[in-house]
């Protein structure tokens, strides 16, 4: 992803994940984590303050299940690259109803266009492969050494090829 872009981050907790995404980005230029827990937000962007001191870090406390609207910085410029981080496994707790109204809150709240990041254990690409029917264009990375780590190895070559 191209400089400047606006990363948020959904269910930030301790952002334990987000310095390995945000080192990858070409020079983002805000970072919104959204959680309900401000204790947990306040320490991790202390800690991220630190760690990338040019990041303009915007925290929003909220559920995010629940969100509605975000700061107009997470929005970015008109026409920049806004990043929706979903790291975690949250979603798979979700009825597919409830999912997909959590997927159009998160798209009325950040804007058409925006590219979303959902991790890429098994419920990760279930959302995948719901999109991908959908028409997005999708692609899966996982940090290990491959997709469903936690799967049968011939079930996960066989979703990487895909």
């Amino acid at each position: 992803m191209t400089g400047g872009a606006v990363v948020v981050e959904l269910g930030s907790g301790s952002s334990r994940k987000t310095p390995l995404l945000l080192d990858a980005l070409a020079a983002p230029s805000v970072y919104v984590p959204v959680d309900i827990s401000e204790q947990f937000l306040a320490e991790s962007v202390a800690a991220l303050q630190w760690r990338f001191p040019a990041l303009n870090i915007v925290p929003v406390v909220a559920d995010f299940t629940q969100i509605s609207a975000l700061p107009a910085l997470a929005r970015g410029a008109a026409g920049g690259r806004r990043l929706v981080f979903f790291p975690g496994s949250t979603i798979g707790n979700f009825v597919p109803d409830a999912v997909v109204g959590l997927l159009e809150r998160i798209g009325a709240a950040v804007g058409r266009g925006a590219m979303l990041v959902v991790g890429a254990g098994s419920t990760g690409v279930q959302v995948a492969s719901m999109f991908h029917a959908f028409g997005a264009r999708v692609q899966l990375f996982e940090a290990g050494p491959r997709i469903l780590p936690a799967e049968d190895e011939a079930v996960a070559a066989a979703v990487a090829a895909e």
